[in-house]
């Protein structure tokens, strides 16, 4: 049986830091994914907490699996077999203010908290759903 000492470093090995978020304007995610996130700071304004311009810094980068559609430019009502619904891996920059010293990660519009679908895909199975 481990002792409370050592349960006690397991527990703060699987701790997870919670962090602040910026939304970011992003048309979709064929965009997104082409942007150059090491350059990103340079669109970012001002910091949501302590309200300093032009302070952020490239970190790194994590990423998230969605859920995105693929719809044809010439697509009519009923061509269901041209539609394409498949799974992204979306890049979430993570910037830190030098100002206050916090973490932000950088969410694009297009993805909405609490689905695993962008809102293009989204938008389309509620247009889909009778």
């Amino acid at each position: 049986m481990a002792s409370p000492r050592h349960r006690s470093s397991e527990k703060s090995l699987t701790f997870k830091i919670n962090i602040n978020r910026i939304h970011h304007q992003s048309n979709n995610c064929n965009n997104w994914i082409k942007k150059d996130f090491e350059n990103i700071c340079t669109e970012l304004g001002e910091c949501p907490l302590c309200a300093s311009i032009h302070s952020f810094s490239f970190k790194r980068l994590e990423y998230v699996w969605k859920w995105d559609v693929s719809i044809p430019q010439q697509w009519q009502y009923g061509d269901w077999e041209s539609i394409k619904l498949f799974p992204v891996h979306v890049p979430l920059p993570i910037v830190r203010c030098e100002a206050c010293g916090k973490y932000f990660r950088v969410e694009p519009e297009f993805l909405i908290k609490g689905t695993i679908l962008t809102v293009p895909a989204l938008v389309f199975v509620v247009f889909t759903y009778p």
